[in-house]
Order: structure tokens, then sequence, then C-alpha cells
């Protein structure tokens, strides 16, 4: 009989709990709801700020594949939004996937100023002109900034590249 009570304690125990976690939950709601919006409005400002600006704005990882590119790089460059989300998205074991480096994008003449950006961009902004070759096999002049952003072990990861056309200002330079 004593097991009996002492099942029948647990069980109004456990009910007891059951009855407050649901009562929190009930309190927890409406401030899970206000964190998710809040979050659904900053990734909104966020898209609308990468996605408008007038820069194109790259990540690649430690190897150079591109893993993030903006609307303007494409432009800039003249690559189609399937050819980067190609070589953005994690490939699988079954189908490979073409992985675009960004050095693919640069310039064979300006390769070397390309290979000191990718030196000294850490963790300061390296900035330097060199020429894109676009899709169309045309080349561009641009200016990169880059930075690289190190994880908590100190190691660099990833490279951030903003970058700018510059071919306007070019073109008016060589008028004068």
């Amino acid at each position: 009989h004593v097991a009996e009570l002492q099942m029948t304690g647990w069980f109004l125990a456990i009910g007891a709990i059951a009855v407050a976690l649901v009562s929190q939950l009930a309190v927890l709601q409406p401030a899970i709801r206000l964190v998710g919006r809040r979050m659904e409005q900053s990734e909104r400002l966020y898209r609308l700020l990468v996605e408008s600006m007038s820069d194109g704005l790259v990540l690649l990882d430690v190897t150079g594949r591109i893993r993030f590119a903006n609307p303007r790089f494409r432009e800039i460059t003249g690559l189609t939004a399937e050819s980067l989300d190609q070589s953005m998205s994690p490939g699988t074991s079954r189908e490979p996937r073409p992985d675009l480096f960004f050095t693919d994008c640069v310039d064979a003449a300006d390769r070397t100023i390309w290979l000191s950006i990718l030196r000294e961009a850490e963790p300061m902004v390296k900035q330097a002109e060199l020429l894109l070759r676009r899709a169309d096999g045309r080349s561009l002049p641009v200016l990169i900034s880059a930075r690289r952003f190190p994880r908590a072990t100190g190691y660099h990861t990833s490279l951030l590249l903003v970058i700018s056309d510059i071919s306007a200002r070019k073109a008016g330079e060589a008028r004068m």
C-alpha cells in the first residue's frame, strides 16, 4: 500500500510540474513571438541593405570559394544567379557542384595584386584597384576592400570583399 501512495505522490508531483510548465509557456509565448517578429524585421532590413547597395559584396571561405554574393556583384561581373547559387550551395556526394573561386573572376594581369590582398587583409582592411574579368570576357576596373574575419580561436576563416566599380572614374581620368 505504501508503494501505491508513493506512486500517487509522484504522479501528483509530475502533474503539478506539468501545470506549472504549461502556465509558464503561456507567459513566455508572447515574448517568443515578439523576438521572432524582431528577428524577421532585422532580417528584412539586412536583406534590403545588402541587396540594394551600390557595391558588390562577396564572402569567401578559407579556400577562396564564393559563399555569398549580392545582386550588385552579379551585375559587376555579369555572372548569373544560377552559377553563383550552384557554387554557394552545399553539394551532395551524388552531385558535384561547380566551385566558383574569386580568383577566377580576377583578370590574369592582376592576379599578383589579388594574392597580395589575400596575404595582407588580416585583420585590417586592405584596399587595392584591380581588373575583374566579366563573364563576357571584358575587364572592369574595380576597387576592392577586403577584410578577414577571425573565429573565436583566432584563426581567420572568411574574407569579406566590398567591390566598387570605378570604370566611370577611370574613364574620366583617361580623358584628362
